[in-house]
């Protein structure tokens, strides 16, 4: 895709337009529009002029923001920031693992609790949903 095609797209989904609004707005064919975005096609300069008067801008302004993308340098995640972002995602699942096991040792003991009747007998004030009660 050329870089006036990414520029062109970046525009129209910016304003959130369709391709058949910008079509309108720009009074250019839909399928012309649809073949610059594809890179298909090349507009032709009073189609440029349209569109640039449509965005309040100049064709010059529009060349020139083409040739700016163009050498624009991409950007990357170095290595290490990546290692960086690994190791904290990894201690993350690490904390949820344990927090995982001591709700399952939490549920296992209100259970055993439930089961033995001990909450009233202990004092425990649990919800319970399984008794006719509503507190054991």
């Amino acid at each position: 895709m050329t870089n006036f095609a990414k520029i062109l797209r970046a525009v129209r989904k910016h304003h959130r337009l369709t391709q058949e609004q910008a079509a309108e707005t720009f009074d250019i064919p839909l399928w012309t529009l649809q073949r610059v975005e594809a890179n298909k096609r090349e507009l032709t300069y009073p189609e440029l002029e349209r569109i640039a008067r449509c965005c309040g801008t100049s064709v010059g302004e529009i060349l020139q923001l083409e040739n700016e993308e163009a050498s624009l340098p991409r950007a990357t995640v170095s290595s290490k920031r990546e290692e960086h972002f690994e190791k904290i995602i990894a201690a993350q699942n690490e904390k949820i693992t344990f927090l995982l096991e001591e709700v399952k040792n939490l549920y296992g003991i209100v259970k055993r609790l439930i089961s033995a009747g001990g909450g009233a007998k202990c004092g425990l004030q649990i919800p319970c949903a399984l008794h006719s009660r509503s507190w054991i």
